[in-house]
């Protein structure tokens, strides 16, 4: 599929064909669909605007741009596996749930573009769903919450928030536990960085930068 290029699915006796996605073609699920197959590839853009509910296996569903509106995507088929969604690109989910399959099932998102990737988000997660950014990735979240089992900033990688509370439990990180890396880039565009733990090493950012002219509040 070239630049521009769609394939839209809605249809659920058929499957997503296996195809070579060129930066800035779109694949959508809509409709009431549920795709039989092919989803474990790498697309440029994916959006899912299905009502339906869609069970991923344990090999990645990779995209450039992910955008979700609707539906469920199930993630974790097994007793302790992993599915995994790895975005190279901006991530949208506005409505819908991303949730697990089977009760110990685990979700994995991981952010892992080489520069600054956006984050819109209002749908809703479950539990048992974990999200990493990878070194060189930088997350910039607005104003936005991300919620779910686990966030983990790794080294190398940053988060750029705007939310009045920072990364405090109350701003832009509410998940059940995280993890901020002390070798991580921080950056802060509302009224507080709020408190947060870095480790290995406590109180210590790799790059700290503060841009709101009308102040921010630092907190520890």
């Amino acid at each position: 599929f070239e630049h521009l290029g769609m394939f839209q699915l809605s249809s659920s006796t058929r499957s997503v064909p296996t195809a070579t996605w060129n930066e800035g073609s779109i694949c959508e699920i809509n409709g009431t669909s549920v795709p039989g197959g092919g989803l474990t590839q790498s697309f440029s853009d994916f959006e899912y605007n299905s009502s339906g509910t869609t069970d991923l296996t344990t090999t990645p569903l990779s995209a450039r741009n992910f955008s979700m509106t609707a539906g469920s995507i199930r993630l974790g088929p097994g007793n302790g596996s992993i599915s995994y969604i790895n975005v190279n690109g901006d991530w949208s989910h506005t409505g819908g749930t991303i949730t697990k399959i089977h009760s110990n099932g685990i979700g994995q998102i991981t952010f892992i573009k080489a520069g600054t990737q956006t984050f819109t988000s209002g749908g809703t997660i479950g539990s048992n769903i974990n999200f990493t950014v990878n070194s060189g990735s930088t997350l910039s979240m607005s104003t936005y919450v991300l919620t779910g089992d686990s966030f983990t900033l790794s080294s190398g990688g940053g988060i750029l928030t705007t939310h009045a509370n920072g990364l405090s439990s109350t701003g832009a990180i509410q998940t059940t536990t995280s993890s901020f890396s002390s070798a991580a880039n921080y950056e802060f565009s509302g009224g507080s960085t709020g408190t947060f733990t870095t480790a290995p090493t406590a109180a210590t950012v790799n790059n700290l930068t503060i841009n709101n002219a009308s102040s921010v509040s630092l907190s520890s």
